[in-house]
């Protein structure tokens, strides 16, 4: 039984009730409107899978109803034919100008259903490709082996190894290279004219970075090693040529830049209003997010954990204090490392 809804449009009461009563027989769910603008108005509310409408019409005729669908986001791709008891080859011509997908003239039961349920197919058809495409887009923006696979196999690739704190490029450096993150942990950030630091990124294996300024002539960063890392580079003439000629790649890296921008805006909203308490046990939260690997600890880093949160290290160290005394955290003794006892309350803290 087939449970497509087709809307009727048609001011001849025999005509459009006949045709309802057709449709309803061959198993299709129906809607029905007099005319042109009480079929728009239930356009407003329903989106039937397709539309069979008459030509001449008081009010608004079927070619206004054609360009009126036009501008309804949520008709777009359904079908619509042209119904008419009278022959008019001008009409046709108008009608499938204005994007009609079929044009019936004085048609029989049989025509009606066979023009239908080719239009219904076609229409499916479209539909199944549109989403496999969006389930390609999604899983291509969503997937980070493109990256990988060019780091890997570039001819032109250099691989170093820099040790824990030291700088990979300061904010003004040309920009010269891409990079990759092979092993250890990276981190970007900012200075005040005191030279405080505001962490802006935190990198882990697989990560690139250095890219949110590649179009720049300088960085708009300072990144140093966390730990001993080891790092790929990548030329930025070579990457560009690839972005030119790999639209996939392209698209990865624009929905990579747009989530530094949307993150880099989030934390400045968190900065400006939430309370230290808030931005130290959010600072930590996305620290053990990223380098936590698995284990139920992490190491950490006092002054990383401020300049995440944009406070003293005096701060942190108090806050750790209260949170261990609250037993949300577990600090361990040796190694240094943290735990968050409880993830969900400690990230819903509020002060």
């Amino acid at each position: 039984m087939n449970k497509s809804t087709i809307l009727v449009i048609n001011d001849s009461d025999i005509q459009r009730e006949s045709m309802v009563e057709l449709l309803s027989l061959s198993g299709y769910q129906t809607l029905a409107a007099e005319n042109g603008k009480k079929g728009l108005e239930i356009l407003g509310k329903h989106k039937p899978d397709l539309i069979l409408c008459d030509v001449n019409m008081p009010e608004l005729d079927g070619y206004g109803v054609l360009r009126a669908i036009h501008n309804i986001p949520h008709m777009t791709n359904t079908p619509f034919i042209f119904w008419s008891s009278k022959p008019d080859i001008k009409g046709l011509r108008k009608g499938m100008n204005l994007g009609a997908d079929d044009y019936l003239i004085n048609p029989n039961d049989e025509d009606v259903l066979e023009v239908i349920s080719i239009q219904l197919k076609k229409s499916l058809l479209i539909k199944q490709r549109f989403e496999n495409e969006t389930k390609r887009l999604t899983t291509l923006i969503n997937d980070t082996s493109n990256f990988n696979h060019i780091f890997s196999s570039s001819p032109y690739k250099l691989n170093r190894t820099v040790k824990a704190k030291q700088a990979i490029y300061l904010e003004g450096d040309p920009v010269n290279f891409i990079f990759s993150l092979v092993k250890g942990k990276v981190k970007t950030f900012k200075m005040n004219d005191e030279g405080k630091e505001i962490i802006i990124g935190l990198h882990k294996e697989g990560d690139i970075f250095g890219h949110a300024s590649f179009l720049e002539n300088s960085q708009q960063e300072f990144c140093t090693a966390i730990e001993a890392s080891e790092l790929v580079y990548i030329p930025k003439e070579e990457f560009l040529q690839i972005l030119d000629s790999n639209s996939d790649v392209a698209l990865k890296l624009i929905k990579s830049v747009l989530c530094l921008y949307l993150e880099a805006g989030d934390k400045m909203l968190k900065l400006a209003y939430n309370s230290s308490t808030k931005k130290i046990a959010d600072a930590l939260s996305f620290y053990s997010h990223i380098y936590q690997k698995g284990q139920d600890d992490f190491p950490f880093d006092r002054g990383d954990i401020a300049s995440l949160a944009g406070v003293a290290k005096e701060s942190v160290s108090r806050r750790l204090s209260d949170f261990k005394a609250k037993g949300l955290i577990k600090i361990d003794r040796i190694s240094g490392h943290i735990k968050i006892k409880d993830t969900a309350k400690f990230s819903n803290l509020k002060s």
